[in-house]
């Protein structure tokens, strides 16, 4: 049934619907879901929209076929009826007030009320095309098969002139044929559901291909329709500052979610089940790629769109529409997985999507799925999403919902990025019972393997600290720059090392090493972080000695030698810095850049000798495997050791050709760094030498 809903003075949406909607229905969707400013604006995209782009063909008992348009004159079915602006909003609200249902066949009763008013045109339009397509759609007179209709529909799509790019020409089509589509699967059901009771021929294929076009067709107008919106948005708002826009790209895709959520999905839904019940599934059940993929990608598309719509990182209504439509799936997701169940799928739709990449769903989509969840697990109200089950581990809570931070962090969009600081700090200082594993914990599934793994550690704290030097060169350059991102440097920075804290010793150093590596390998521009980086094990090996005054496990040995595998490849560099042809180094900026790291390396080297002082100490109550990894160390001591005297010598011909204070020898600025580094590795050596 084609249904028109009323609420309020000035308010009006259209949807199509398989069954009847009470007015305290109606009152509600429109006050919790679509806002009366919305449909107000909506309803002015329709007023100023051209429907002509809609051809309706159809088939009646009488004359065999005929081709019907939806501005065709009335006088063949309907008198042409002068209506004002209002109305819609004032003649419905009043049919409405006194009746507790309304379909499609009351509502155009109203239309054919005689009213001496103003004409607009844009009504009338809209009134007789309807007018029409009511009784295409409906008339007993008339077989329009719902394969016919969603043909029909696409046709005028796919078909179309290139007017429709008009905004209001084309949201008021995009509206119109969404919901003709779902008007379509839901006849298509009920005819089939009929055909079964008379044993009727049915063809299955056809209903398949019927839910993936109408999904193809909502996603391609979708796209299109967003496109249309925000450039009309971001064009005008540059020209005309201020001005008031009746489609803002947020409206767009609240009122996109809505007929989704509300019409589409539940229809595909209700006949691919449908299909299932009747064995007809193949191509549907699989999770990844199959038919019922592309319904619940569609979900993670939607709530992508609403990141890109609200800039502010106030999100709407779409976030509350398909966590509805996802929790009222659920039943349907198990029904689906009972028809072959894949060997990595989650065990509810919202675990799912939350935990596995899909080729049809959207990351960003994904990631403000998981940002809306945290936010009910922190801030639970009445009309929230309900929280994880207790049931839930903090280790599975984090597995659900970290990996999604670097996906709003690694983004352009600035927006994006202040929801990636604000779900990290969420996470970091607001929930305890989200926690990463503190033991090796080996799965089987690689989704939640490397949730807590050093490699996805490492890459957010690598993003961390690119966004600390962007920042850090917006400080130094724009005056209240931090009320950009609301994150200065500094806390972005404190970020990173509350994130690391969280994870055990052994992740947080293989994580280290990567970050190290990467930064020296393949991303110059971070190495005056790298100092930083390096600082972090310095607490590191100065817990294990604290710890092995008492006694030292095996445990605590091989951390240290991953601690050593950080800090060789730095050692072995400091070789390649000078020539025995000048007392100047090689790569004049390279070593400049690395000054501050060679001094934090080499305070982590006086605490690794002061370990290898407390080991020594209980060598006779090691194992065999313990005293091979102590002989390591410090025999990799004994090693650096020769470099840093190496390294001491050249670096004083370079301090003594500067302190000569010639003409030819002028040292350039911030040469006193490289006496404070002279003096780090004096101590350096001394204390590795055991020299007092």
């Amino acid at each position: 049934k084609l249904l028109l809903v009323a609420h309020g003075g000035s308010s009006l949406f259209l949807l199509l619907s398989g069954h009847s909607i009470s007015h305290r229905e109606v009152h509600h969707m429109t006050t919790h879901v679509l806002p009366d400013e919305m449909i107000a604006n909506v309803l002015h995209t329709l007023n100023n929209a051209n429907v002509s782009p809609l051809p309706i063909s159809c088939k009646t008992k009488p004359t065999g076929s005929a081709k019907w348009d939806l501005l065709q004159s009335c006088e063949e079915l309907h008198r042409a009826v002068p209506i004002h602006q209002n109305f819609f909003a004032s003649l419905l609200e009043l049919f409405l007030s006194g009746h507790d249902d309304i379909n499609l066949s009351d509502a155009f009763r109203v239309f054919n009320v005689e009213i001496t008013v103003t004409n607009d045109e844009g009504m009338v339009s809209w009134i007789q095309g309807l007018s029409v397509l009511h009784s295409i759609i409906s008339s007993e007179d008339t077989l329009l098969a719902p394969h016919e209709l969603l043909t029909t529909v696409k046709d005028s799509y796919y078909c179309r002139d290139d007017d429709e790019r008009d905004l209001h020409t084309f949201d008021s089509m995009f509206i119109l044929r969404s919901l003709l589509s779902a008007h379509a699967i839901q006849s298509a059901e009920s005819r089939t559901r009929h055909s079964l009771q008379h044993s009727e021929t049915i063809r299955w294929r056809r209903l398949k291909s019927m839910v993936e076009d109408t999904i193809e067709l909502f996603q391609r107008m979708l796209f299109e329709g967003f496109e249309i919106v925000n450039d009309t948005f971001e064009n005008g708002t540059q020209s005309q500052p201020g001005k008031d826009y009746p489609m803002k790209p947020a409206y767009f895709i609240t009122i996109s979610s809505w007929i989704y959520t509300k019409q589409i999905f539940p229809a595909c839904v209700s006949l691919v089940s449908l299909l299932l019940e009747e064995d007809h599934g193949d191509g549907i059940v699989n999770i990844k790629d199959g038919l019922v993929a592309k319904l619940f990608g569609m979900l993670t598309i939607l709530l992508a769109l609403e990141c890109m719509a609200t800039p502010s990182g106030d999100l709407i209504n779409t976030d509350r529409l398909v966590f509805e439509a996802i929790t009222d799936s659920e039943k349907f997701f198990s029904y689906v997985r009972s028809h072959g169940e894949p060997p990595d799928s989650g065990s509810s739709l919202e675990e799912d999507l939350l935990l596995y990449d899909r080729p049809q769903c959207n990351k960003l989509g994904q990631a403000a799925l998981a940002f809306f969840k945290l936010q009910c697990q922190l801030h639970p109200s009445n009309d929230a999403a309900i929280p994880f089950p207790s049931p839930f581990s903090a280790e599975h809570r984090w597995t659900l919902l970290f990996p999604h931070v670097i996906t709003f962090l690694a983004d352009e969009d600035v927006s994006r990025v202040k929801f990636g600081f604000v779900m990290l700090q969420m996470l970091v200082n607001g929930t305890h019972f989200i926690r990463p594993a503190q033991y090796a914990t080996y799965y089987t599934n690689s989704n939640l393997q490397r949730s807590h793994s050093s490699e996805l550690l490492a890459q957010t704290l690598h993003t961390l600290l690119s966004l600390v030097l962007r920042i850090s060169a917006l400080e130094a350059t724009v005056p209240n720059s931090s009320s950009v991102l609301e994150y200065s440097s500094l806390q972005v920075m404190s970020l990173a090392q509350s994130l690391k804290a969280l994870y055990s010793t052994n992740v947080q150093v293989q994580a280290i090493a990567e970050v190290s590596q990467k930064i020296r390998d393949s991303d110059q521009a971070l190495i005056a972080l790298l100092p930083k980086v390096l600082d972090w094990l310095r607490p590191v090996v100065m817990g294990i000695c604290n710890k092995c005054k008492d006694s030292c496990q095996n445990y605590d040995l091989t951390l240290l030698c991953e601690v050593i595998r950080v800090f060789d490849p730095i050692l072995k560099d400091l070789e390649e810095v000078f020539d025995n042809s000048s007392a100047l180094p090689k790569n004049f900026p390279g070593f400049f850049s690395m000054i501050e790291a060679y001094t934090a390396l080499f305070s982590s080297l006086r605490a690794m000798k002061m370990f290898i002082h407390t080991g020594n100490a209980q060598f006779n109550t090691y194992d065999v495997a313990e005293c091979a990894q102590l002989s390591f160390i410090s025999e990799w001591l004994s090693q650096s050791l020769d470099r840093l005297i190496l390294f001491k010598e050249r670096l004083e011909k370079l301090v003594d050709l500067w302190s000569a204070e010639t003409e030819a020898s002028s040292p350039p600025p911030g040469h006193h760094r490289c006496l404070l580094l002279h003096y780090h590795l004096e101590e350096a050596v001394l204390e590795l030498s055991g020299e007092d």
